[in-house]
């Protein structure tokens, strides 16, 4: 008989996804159950989402270990993943406007020394997930001239459009997501100072 509670999160992962170990699978449920709980419960405010969200998680963890990349730590994949399917659940029950209100209130001008990578980090899916919920054709005008930083003239080219539609449609992309991230512009120019 193994003693799981010897071996570390990685091992436990390796049984789990290689061997389908149920035992091992129960002691990684074991030490990260409550605290990926109560990191869902801070982003959710509801225990019952919370649970759902944990449960969720680790269902996803025992069905898909072998095919996922843990990376060198199982806690930090387990936060990340619980924190994304946090958000998930907050924009299928249609709170996104609530929980962005909320991060925002708890931004207060002099404490700088106190916004961290997470906080940027969480902004960012934040900012990401506006951006995917765009219409096919404005998130492409968006990214090209955002991330790959295309003129007007260069995108229409390249689109078979004409530079006033990119113009305009980027125009209404980012009042869209102005709209949608209202709360956070502030904390946004802050970050990315």
């Amino acid at each position: 008989m193994n003693a799981y509670h010897t071996l570390d999160d990685l091992e436990l992962a390796r049984l789990v996804g290689q061997e389908r170990d149920h035992a091992a699978f129960t002691e990684i449920y074991k030490r990260h159950w409550q605290a990926m709980f109560i990191f869902a419960n801070s982003i959710l405010k509801n225990e019952d989402e919370a649970s759902d969200t944990v449960q969720e998680i680790f269902s996803i963890l025992w069905k898909r270990t072998a095919e996922i990349d843990i990376g060198t730590s199982l806690r930090a994949y387990l936060y990340t993943v619980t924190r994304h399917q946090a958000l998930r659940a907050i924009r299928r029950n249609n709170q996104w406007d609530a929980y962005a209100a909320e991060l925002a209130r708890g931004y207060h001008p002099g404490m700088e020394s106190a916004v961290d990578d997470t906080t940027f980090r969480e902004l960012c899916t934040l900012l990401d997930a506006e951006v995917a919920a765009l219409p096919p054709r404005m998130r492409e005008i968006f990214l090209k001239s955002r991330h790959e930083g295309l003129s007007h003239r260069q995108i229409a080219e390249e689109l078979g459009i004409t530079e006033d539609s990119s113009r305009t449609m980027l125009h209404r992309a980012l009042n869209i997501l102005r709209a949608k991230l209202h709360p956070f512009l502030s904390l946004f120019l802050f970050l990315l100072k």
